[in-house]
């Protein structure tokens, strides 16, 4: 991911179309952005030069009215991304229809404004008292063949990484046999040729990724909806944000918070114990234990 913003949108009229193009107009100029007109095929419209290290952002429209596009902003200054988001909210009353879909979650909540966050309920975690035995015991009984994995942990995470894996491995092996090892899980899985590549010690966090992404899908008591599909990898790239600090933006609203939340942590690294609460407290704040 990066900061990327893919964007559309309709017009009326042909009036509403130009009283668009005279609002962009207006707003470049109070930005200080260059600007052209372009005819290009039969499309016409705007490109704007917002900034050197910004693509430029084109809005076209069809003889329909239509426009779509994309730009990015992940060399540009933050400032950069949030303007041009408030460029299509101050177009929303001269179109029709407008869609904006980029990786910071900034469009959502000014959109859907959230007054108040969820927060990552610890005090309302429990497991029984032996787990964490067992999970160090199970450790013993499993190859040593992907130790680089499962044993590694990043000085600089806020959670204890083995402990985070051994209790996914352990939950899935009790699913299933065949989930004792990177291996199984990768052969048994329909996405696993994405993830060709990382399960080695140069990824890490790639594997964690997978791994993580695995077992929130693997619990699920019901068929897994898209949406909850969409929620187990948002929930996956946040386990690996809290272990590695991997981030390339957001995939929605709900992504970001989770992460501000998880930055709330603090630096200091969490207990074995308190580690685990973390994880089953981030997988309840996505809604995967319902």
């Amino acid at each position: 991911m990066g900061a990327t913003i893919f964007y559309s949108g309709q017009a009326a009229s042909r009036k509403k179309k130009e009283e668009c193009i005279s609002k962009i107009v207006s707003y470049s100029v109070r930005h200080n952005w260059n600007y052209e007109f372009i005819d290009i095929d039969g499309k016409k419209g705007i490109n704007l030069l917002i900034h050197e290290r910004c693509e430029p952002v084109s809005i076209l429209f069809t003889g329909d009215f239509e426009f779509n596009g994309f730009t990015k902003t992940e060399y540009a200054p933050p400032s950069v991304h949030k303007e041009i988001i408030h460029l299509f909210i101050d177009l929303k009353k001269s179109l029709k229809k407008v869609k904006l879909i980029e990786d910071t979650g900034y469009w959502d909540d000014l959109i859907n404004p959230v007054t108040k966050i969820k927060q990552l309920e610890i005090d309302s975690i429990s497991f029984r008292n032996d787990i964490m035995k067992i999970i160090k015991e199970q450790d013993n009984r499993y190859s040593n063949d992907d130790q680089w994995f499962w044993k590694t942990d990043y000085k600089y995470s806020k959670l204890h990484i083995p402990t985070i894996l051994s209790f996914m491995r352990y939950e899935l092996s009790t699913i299933s046999d065949k989930y004792v090892s990177i291996q199984n899980i990768y052969d048994e899985t329909e996405t696993s040729l994405l993830y060709k590549e990382v399960f080695n010690n140069d990824f890490p966090e790639e594997a964690l990724i997978f791994i993580t992404e695995v077992w929130a899908s693997k619990k699920q008591k019901i068929k897994v909806t898209k949406a909850k599909k969409n929620a187990c990898i948002e929930f996956a790239w946040s386990i690996a944000y809290a272990c590695f600090g991997y981030n390339g933006g957001f995939f929605s609203q709900t992504h970001r918070q989770a992460h501000e939340l998880i930055d709330g942590m603090g630096d200091i690294k969490q207990s074995p114990e308190n580690s685990l609460k973390y994880l089953l407290a981030i997988y309840k704040y996505y809604e995967l234990d319902n």
